[in-house]
């Protein structure tokens, strides 16, 4: 409005007009981004006892707890932790272009081994002809690697999404190694490990939403975690085992093992920092007598408030039941429980579902991320059997 405006009998206020805005200038302010930096991901299977179940034929395990030490490849002499199959690769926030990643040679760096194997003490030594080094690239495991997702929604924000899994079979085992020379192919069943992983970075308020989804066989102990360009380590999560490898390792199983949801900050170089908070945290099956859990999904029997039950009826006149309080998959994004145990059984696609809606409410516990790995590496890797 020009001119002069009257506001009451003896007093005038002068006004003028405003600057259009296509004149306004705007003042320019430097806000600092956090860097697109390279991370490197750890996924592994291992067994914690000196040997496996008798349904394991005793074979030698890996002896150790949940760790984040570094996944090591040689000779017998252990210079770091071992596992039945360990993978890891560089996760390189800068990527823009999406796509198979599972060459050694991609910029991913794709690398997945099996430590040594070899039978057990006294009479199951039987079972094994001198244990197998997996340097012999036919019996070595597999491992898949894909990119997925590389965007940028806007010039803070940057989302990564990667798929990756591992394949592998026990060729220590009696005849394993033959057949795979003659044939091809083994008997002995193959140990799958599924892994989704999804990276949100707010470059601007600093901080790193990460959400872990592994899924396969249940057996062995399985754990995963992140480790920044600075070394600080991220525990993605951590599975105890259910059932045995001659029940559960038939097939490309696809059980869940953990569902778990994250948000880290972050520092202007894009190390970790430690404050951390948990929007979701899912392990797959019953916190007790995992040692029961069926290998088939219509043995289980999912009831409200049941404790864990496995009834096997003698006269095997009817198929035996393990009943347990399942969960309800809506807990996830309710978030009624921490940690929340489903069914193993449970639909994947669902999963994700779920886990797409966690960062509509507040996260379940605010901790640090020293409390977090803790948590983590103190479980126990025998807890329910």
């Amino acid at each position: 409005m020009a001119g002069k405006t009257k506001l009451h009998p003896g007093k005038e206020l002068s006004t003028t007009t405003s600057t259009p805005t296509q004149n306004q200038q705007g003042v320019k302010v430097a806000i600092p981004f956090a860097k697109l930096v390279k991370y490197e991901v750890n996924i592994r299977s291992f067994h914690p006892n000196k040997n496996f179940e008798r349904l394991g034929f005793r074979f030698h395990g890996d002896d150790r707890g949940f760790s984040v030490g570094e996944s090591w490849f040689g000779d017998k002499e252990i210079i770091g932790v071992t596992s039945r199959i360990w993978q890891r690769y560089a996760l390189d926030t800068s990527w823009r272009e999406t796509g198979d990643f599972s060459a050694e040679k991609s910029p991913a760096e794709l690398k997945t081994e099996s430590n040594f194997s070899e039978g057990g003490p006294n009479l199951w030594s039987f079972f094994s002809w001198g244990g197998e080094d997996y340097k012999d690239r036919d019996r070595k495991p597999r491992g898949k690697l894909k990119l997925t997702t590389a965007i940028e929604p806007h010039g803070g924000q940057k989302i990564i999404q990667m798929k990756s899994h591992y394949a592998g079979e026990n060729h220590a085992f009696l005849s394993s190694a033959t057949q795979q020379y003659i044939f091809g192919a083994t008997a002995v069943p193959t140990l799958d490990v599924f892994n989704e992983l999804f990276i949100r970075i707010e470059r601007v308020s600093l901080y790193m939403d990460i959400i872990s989804l592994t899924y396969g066989d249940g057996f062995p102990n399985a754990e995963s975690f992140i480790k920044d360009p600075a070394g600080n380590k991220l525990f993605l999560g951590t599975h105890v085992r259910i059932g045995f490898p001659a029940t559960h390792l038939a097939g490309e199983q696809k059980r869940l093992m953990w569902a778990n949801a994250i948000r880290v900050e972050i520092t202007p170089e894009g190390n970790f920092a430690d404050k951390l908070w948990v929007f979701s945290e899912v392990i797959g099956g019953p916190p007790t007598l995992r040692d029961d859990y069926p290998a088939n999904k219509l043995t289980e029997k999912c009831k409200a408030g049941a404790q864990p039950d496995f009834y096997s009826n003698p006269f095997n006149d009817s198929a035996p039941k393990f009943t347990w309080d399942c969960g309800k998959i809506e807990s996830i994004s309710t978030k009624d429980k921490a940690p929340l145990h489903l069914s193993a059984f449970i639909n994947i696609d669902k999963i994700r579902s779920e886990l797409d809606k966690v960062w509509e409410s507040a996260p379940i516990k605010k901790v640090t991320r020293t409390e977090w790995n803790n948590d983590h590496l103190h479980r126990n890797p025998n807890a329910g059997r």
